[in-house]
């Protein structure tokens, strides 16, 4: 889409944020369903993917009842029936009726009630054009290509989104066409600024890449500041956010120097980042977006100095909805420093058999928390697999612990990827446990030595996909 069709959009008044919580009613009947539930899934929180996740149980005759909360204006969900998945969006006091057949749930959605416009809406786009969290997988096979080339490529993916909404936006209101049209002029830009590493991932053929050419950066030369506080409740706008002014320090080669003595030049990109939404961005939006640095660095940064800029944050925005979620991080990562004590918990494998993690005391321990859901995040466990077979008959307990909340989808999940190791699961990302050792993605790896403390700070565990490292802190470990 061309930049003034979106900046005479964006000029528009839209309040996109949602002063409280509200109520979404869902009801209806899925005809001839083909598992026993229908699950939602959205995402609720600003500053970490935290999903609610709720399955909802059919009767017999196919119907179902629920509700659920929403805190935005618009907020995007996805609906999951027997493997298959489709898009609803909804806003606080949608009562919607849904239809749909069992064998063909993502294709045959239909719905009634207040909100039908819009849901109706979203299920005829994830027909014809897909879902919307897959507009990035659709530029996946054109990373490779040239700057200049993907520029014009994502341009043509947003311009066929517009099109595509003139040609169904009978009956929709207009500040559901600005969400929409926002959301994917976002995600473009969100595109174009992933490319750089993207890119040359597609080049070397690697996930690890320790250096990004100059040149890719071409990519963000054209994505201006476009910040307005009404933007906050789209998700791709706080993407944008989160990555801008990171991206263009990149480019410049301005970077954090993680090994120089002196501090400043430690966190020098965060910092900057940090200064710079302050004195550039609108009051909502440099207060969100400093808040996600903060959220970010007290998984990965000593938590004093996280904690002193968190008193420096209150007192720039003593009302900040986000402090209570920077504390509750704080307090995570506390309890996973290294040197605690690793949480206990049940261990019930496929197989019945019932243990408990502290039962494995005098071993080594490799913690993984995994989902089949997320794909992309298997490279990592096919690697962990080869670590099994060179570290099991050493002293290393492989204690792998799946978010899956399907018990069918766990077991042939491990079956699938051929997963050696001590097995158990919990019922979702809302889980006891999975709050309990602050699982915000997957997989996440956590090292505990033989006496059943953490051998490493959250976040430091290295990565099984970047070389021998992972194997190497095991063997160290063993010799202790």
């Amino acid at each position: 889409m061309k930049q003034y069709i979106f900046l005479f959009l964006f000029s528009c008044v839209w309040a996109g944020t949602a002063n409280a919580d509200g109520i979404v009613k869902l009801h209806g009947r899925i005809h001839a369903p083909v598992s026993d539930s229908i699950y939602i899934t959205y995402n609720n929180s600003r500053l970490t993917y935290d999903p609610v996740q709720q399955g909802i149980l059919l009767n017999r005759d196919g119907s179902f009842s629920t509700t659920f909360s929403v805190s935005e204006r618009f907020t995007p969900v996805i609906l999951k029936h027997g493997g298959m998945k489709a898009d609803l969006v909804v806003e606080p006091g949608y009562d919607l009726e849904l239809g749909a057949e069992g064998k063909k749930f993502d294709s045959s959605l239909h719905y009634k009630g207040y909100g039908h416009e819009v849901a109706g809406f979203a299920a005829q786009h994830t027909m014809d054009r897909g879902l919307m969290e897959n507009y990035l997988l659709k530029m996946q096979p054109r990373f490779g290509d040239t700057a200049a080339t993907f520029k014009k490529e994502i341009e043509a993916l947003e311009q066929e989104e517009v099109l595509y909404l003139n040609n169904h936006m009978s009956g929709l209101r207009t500040d559901f066409v600005q969400f929409w049209v926002t959301y994917y002029h976002f995600f473009s830009y969100f595109a174009l600024l992933q490319y750089p590493l993207l890119h040359e991932m597609a080049k070397q053929k690697t996930y690890y890449v320790k250096q990004v050419s100059p040149a890719n950066y071409e990519s963000i030369s054209d994505i201006v500041d476009l910040f307005s506080d009404s933007l906050l409740g789209v998700p791709t706008y706080r993407m944008y956010v989160d990555q801008l002014y990171k991206m263009r320090m990149n480019a410049a080669g301005f970077v954090n120097m993680p090994n120089d003595p002196d501090e400043a030049k430690r966190y020098q990109q965060d910092d900057s980042v940090m200064y710079m939404a302050i004195a550039h961005m609108p009051p909502l939006t440099a207060q969100y977006a400093v808040a996600n640095i903060l959220y970010a660095n007290a998984r990965v940064y000593p938590l004093a100095r996280t904690e002193h800029q968190l008193e420096m944050y209150k007192g720039r925005w003593p009302d900040s909805r986000y402090i209570t979620l920077i504390q509750r991080q704080i307090a995570i990562m506390k309890r996973l420093a290294k040197g605690q004590k690793a949480m206990d918990f049940e261990i019930n494998t496929p197989q019945g058999a019932h243990t408990k993690l502290s039962e494995l005391k005098g071993k080594v321990i490799l913690l993984t928390f995994w989902s089949s859901a997320y794909e992309q995040g298997m490279a990592d466990l096919y690697i962990v697999n080869k670590l099994f077979n060179k570290f099991n008959e050493n002293g290393v307990a492989f204690v792998f612990v799946s978010i899956d909340g399907n018990d069918q989808v766990w077991k042939t999940s491990i079956e699938k990827y051929r997963l050696s190791g001590i097995h158990t699961h919990v019922d979702g990302w809302k889980s006891l446990l999975a709050e309990l050792y602050g699982i915000q993605a997957v997989p996440t790896f956590f090292l505990i030595d033989k006496q059943g403390n953490f051998a490493t700070d959250p976040g430091h565990v290295p990565l099984p996909r970047l070389g021998d490292a992972l194997s190497n802190e095991l063997s160290r470990l063993l010799k202790e």
